[in-house]
């Protein structure tokens, strides 16, 4: 018998379906997504082994270490079946870990933690960035029937981005830029851009006329999207083009600092996503739906 199993039995008898346990953090539970009054003090991570016992094995940290979150269940005596989550915290800062009680639907832990989303930055000062290469054979990017109509130069120097970029940055007079792994870099003997690169369709042009910016969406052959963000500025027009993953990411490779898992069971009230252009909403949004 676990050592939480005792409170496993408490929060069940106090009606509540869900605890909630972290490194350096209060115990608390929910009923349905509602918090329930539990006055426990923090777990430092030697009380919450000691806690867990045999539910935290070596090789089940071994495998949350790898995946970044590890679901089983755990059959709690006096309590029944529980889905449990364990989740690692970036850099082996600890670890969280959630119960909910009946069986559930464990999902297979992912294989591999994918590459968080780069955050969008501006660009910076090119002189101390290392440049990189486009690729050697460049691959001309259609757009899709019914996608913001690109000129042919831009479609080009879209297929030339190397592998993994997140970010293309483009203006007028100044090297192209991409951004790789969360680094922006000059892309390598690629000339200075040109007006005539980032010339659009009549309703862009006409919203940059009126507005001095546009966003649009892109779908390119492949199933590859894009959004692109177009503005003035007093030295000529700007691009920023971010690609978008083929697919959602997990809640594992974000590595949020706490688990989010129960937002997706939560029945009723206001959920806010919140934060700046690029800060990572839509990409956290998309985990939570997958």
């Amino acid at each position: 018998m676990a050592r939480v199993d005792r409170i496993l039995m408490l929060v069940q008898e106090q009606g509540a379906n869900e605890l909630r346990m972290g490194t350096g953090s209060e115990p608390s539970m929910f009923a349905h997504g509602a918090p329930k009054r539990l006055s426990i003090p923090t777990t430092d991570e030697i009380t919450l082994r000691d806690l867990l016992g045999e539910i935290l094995t070596d090789e089940r940290e071994a495998q949350m270490r790898a995946a970044g979150r590890l679901e089983l269940v755990h059959r709690a005596e006096g309590a029944g079946a529980h889905q449990v989550t364990l989740t690692a915290r970036p850099a082996g800062t600890g670890f969280d870990v959630v119960f909910v009680r009946g069986e559930g639907r464990v999902r297979p832990s992912p294989t591999k933690v994918s590459e968080p989303v780069a955050e969008e930055r501006a660009p910076t000062a090119t002189a101390t960035l290392e440049p990189v290469r486009a690729e050697a054979a460049p691959v001309v990017y259609a757009a899709a029937a019914g996608s913001a109509s690109l000129s042919d130069g831009l479609m080009s120097l879209l297929g030339r981005a190397p592998a993994r970029t997140s970010d293309v940055h483009l203006a007028v007079g100044e090297p192209p830029m991409v951004r790789i792994d969360g680094t922006l870099r000059p892309l390598e003997d690629e000339p200075a851009v040109v007006a005539e690169l980032l010339q659009f369709d009549a309703a862009v042009e006409a919203q940059l006329a009126k507005e001095r910016s546009a966003d649009r969406s892109v779908e390119l052959p492949g199933g590859i999207r894009a959004r692109l963000h177009v503005f003035c500025t007093d030295s000529g027009r700007a691009l920023s083009v971010r690609i978008l993953p083929r697919t959602a990411p997990t809640l594992a490779s974000l590595q949020m600092p706490v688990p989010l898992d129960a937002l997706v069971s939560v029945p009723h009230g206001l959920v806010l996503v919140c934060g700046s252009t690029g800060s990572g909403k839509s990409t956290t949004l998309a985990a939570l739906a997958r």
